[in-house]
């Protein structure tokens, strides 16, 4: 059974670049580290909101799946992930990362 790991993100508009920057980056890492890109969705409306603000709200969504938690820590403990971390503080105003419970 598969453990999904989701990623809600609001990029920085500043540093678009470096968003598309990162998304090909991670993508690369989450492949290397056993896991499966499912689904990239882009908010086409938000209909609640209840962030801060608007400019808070998730625009992007990234569903993964990982063989197992273990493999999940692996990916955020790598040094390829952790090597990221200024191009990602740059390319996002917010960024939540969740483990799912399967099933």
């Amino acid at each position: 059974m598969t453990i999904p790991f989701i990623a809600f993100a609001t990029p920085n508009p500043q540093h678009m670049v470096d968003a598309q920057a990162y998304v090909q980056a991670i993508a690369k890492v989450i492949t290397a580290s056993g896991g499966v890109i499912r689904s990239r969705v882009r908010c086409a409306e938000v209909v609640y909101n209840q962030a801060t603000t608007d400019a808070d709200a998730p625009t992007a969504t990234m569903l993964v799946e990982f063989p197992s938690r273990e493999h999940i820590d692996r990916f955020l403990a790598s040094p390829e992930y952790n090597a990221l971390q200024a191009l990602r503080e740059r390319a996002w105003r917010r960024l939540q990362l969740v483990v799912g419970q399967p099933g």
